[in-house]
């Protein structure tokens, strides 16, 4: 998502990642993606091996049959941004984090903020496809693969899939945090920190740390 809180292609998106990366004169870190997060987290990994030392996978996207999640887009072709925007927050994706007092309202404010261009919108990718096998054989930086038992079915079959399937998948992976959906981090930031925390000690050089 970019300034303007648009939604753009998994290339375009990984390539704005990059480019913050240079200007902060980043040389190497861990990237963290979550949700579609996760697939543009791959996707750097697999341009710019040099830069990204590790990756973690929260939650993640990734385009395989179990991620046939489709309501919330399908309504908003049909019938507009706002009903999108309305089907997205009442989804069972975001069950669990509703139930959380303390995330409700960020959540529902997120959700206001995005214009749902990624899927309303028709924009073409700047790069060829990538089958996704390729990506996750050809990605060896050490990976963790996290997600939470309350997610949907098709996000924690992907994250099974990711852990099996991704060349540098720690033996962690899948990490399953029980009692969380897919908001994982909102909904249990303490022990998401604390599992970011001690892969990062285990796994990423002193140089990725800064």
């Amino acid at each position: 998502m970019d300034a303007r809180r648009r939604c753009a292609p998994a290339t375009t998106r990984s390539a704005d990642v990059e480019a913050v990366l240079a200007d902060a004169g980043v040389a190497s870190c861990c990237v963290v993606g979550h949700s579609l997060g996760g697939w543009d987290a791959i996707r750097l990994a697999y341009r710019r091996p040099d830069l990204v030392a590790s990756l973690v996978l929260v939650a993640s996207w990734f385009p395989l049959p179990p991620m046939e999640w489709a309501p919330p887009v399908e309504i908003a072709r049909r019938q507009g941004v706002h009903a999108g925007r309305a089907a997205w927050l009442a989804d069972p994706l975001f069950e669990s984090a509703l139930s959380n007092r303390s995330v409700r309202a960020r959540l529902a404010e997120m959700v206001e903020s995005n214009d749902l261009g990624l899927w309303i919108s028709d924009i073409p990718s700047a790069e060829p496809a990538v089958d996704p096998a390729e990506l996750a054989t050809t990605v060896r930086v050490p990976t963790l693969v996290v997600a939470g038992t309350l997610d949907l079915p098709g996000f924690v079959d992907v994250a099974a899939w990711l852990a099996a399937n991704m060349a540098g998948a720690v033996p962690a992976s899948p990490l399953l945090v029980e009692g969380a959906g897919h908001m994982l981090p909102m909904e249990a930031p303490d022990t998401f920190n604390h599992i970011l925390e001690r892969f990062l000690a285990e796994h990423t050089t002193p140089a990725a740390r800064t």
